[in-house]
């Protein structure tokens, strides 16, 4: 077995694929009274963490491993960040209601932060329902 650095564990996290998310968020938060953490990417989910009992889940919609598996986060050894900078408007991905995203920090650092420049191509308003993002800054 592998030697591991704990003062580098930042989380751990139980993984579980899911066919639905928003059904299997339904019974997590519902039924079970978990906590949403994150959910991302925002234009089109695929990852919830939620929390509770002293516990965090991972679920993913698009996993390819075994229905459950743990993971440790380890803190990088040198933090790194990149922003991008607009170079075409092959930059941008279709988006929820018309609008078009682009990542400014490309890799995400695992989905630990995540910042995008939207435009909407046809000006206002948006197609879309009220919402908002449950984050720390």
């Amino acid at each position: 077995m592998n030697s591991i650095d704990t003062d580098r564990i930042d989380a751990a996290d139980i993984f579980l694929s899911c066919s639905d998310l928003t059904e299997t968020l339904d019974f997590y938060t519902e039924s079970l009274g978990f906590r949403i953490e994150m959910i991302y990417p925002a234009d089109s989910p695929r990852i919830a963490v939620v929390s509770g009992y002293g516990i965090r889940v991972r679920l993913d919609r698009n996993i390819d491993s075994a229905p459950a598996d743990l993971s440790l986060e380890l803190a990088p050894l040198e933090p790194s960040l990149v922003v991008r900078q607009l170079v075409s408007d092959d930059d941008w991905g279709a988006g929820r209601a018309g609008m078009q995203y682009r990542d400014l920090i490309p890799s995400r650092l695992g989905g630990r932060y995540i910042a995008s420049h939207i435009r909407i191509p046809d000006g206002g308003p948006v197609p879309d329902y009220v919402h908002h993002h449950h984050i720390l800054f």
